[in-house]
Order: C-alpha cells, then sequence, then structure tokens
C-alpha cells in the first residue's frame, strides 16, 4: 500500500504502507492538473492557492487533505493515478467532505468506485 500524507509524520505511528509520500515532498506548483481538480472543490478553492503558494497555516493545512485526496486519484508526474477506488462513505452525509470530494474527482476522470453498499457484501463471503 502507498500512502500520500498531507504532510511530513502525518500519522506516523499507525503508518504500515511500504510507501509513504508527503505533500511536502511533491512540488504542488508544478502540477497544473492537480491544481485545477483541488479547486474543483469550492469550499476550499481559496485555500487551494494560498497553500500552492506556500502559505502553509492552521487554516490551509485543509487544502493540504483535498490537494493530496486529488492526488490519490490522478497521480502527478512521479505517482501513477489510481485505476480503481474502494471507499468507506459516511451513509448519513454521503459524498462529503474529503471522501466525498475524491469520489467525485475519480468519477470525473472516469475511474471506477464502489463503496461499502458493495464491499460490506464481500465480507459476508
Amino acid at each position: 500500500m502507498q500512502v500520500i500524507a498531507p504532510y511530513s509524520g502525518h500519522r506516523k505511528k499507525t503508518n504500515h504502507a511500504y510507501n509513504t509520500i508527503s505533500l511536502d515532498d511533491i512540488d504542488i506548483s508544478a502540477e497544473p492538473e492537480v491544481v485545477y481538480q483541488s479547486k474543483l472543490n469550492k469550499k476550499t478553492e481559496n485555500l487551494i492557492d494560498q497553500f500552492v503558494s506556500g502559505d502553509k497555516n492552521r487554516y490551509t493545512i485543509k487544502a493540504a487533505y483535498i490537494i493530496r485526496d486529488t492526488i490519490k486519484a490522478i497521480g502527478t508526474e512521479e505517482i501513477k493515478p489510481a485505476t480503481f477506488g474502494i471507499f468507506y462513505d459516511d451513509p448519513e452525509n454521503p459524498r462529503t467532505g474529503g471522501t466525498g470530494h475524491t469520489m467525485n474527482i475519480c468519477k470525473q476522470n472516469n475511474i471506477p468506485i464502489i463503496d461499502q453498499s458493495v464491499w460490506f457484501n464481500w465480507l459476508k463471503e
């Protein structure tokens, strides 16, 4: 499993991935498609610009999570894009927050997705 972290050290104690890439190690300004698609999340659109320009604070960190979620779907020059998305979506507030953003990015990029309504059934078999 590969993990893309919004910043160095994010959930380090519980991260058991074979490969972890931090946004701190990616030149986001050199990834215009990542920036463009991240800004499709209207709640963080202005924060994306601030984060990409180097303004990193307690408010713009929200942008880091959206950028990270976009990269998980479409990749970068160095990170391959997803070919399939498996999600746990909040049943009471579906397709909201970062998960909803990532699901929408997958849909816009023709990346097939499933949620727990599908994969929960696999656990029963």
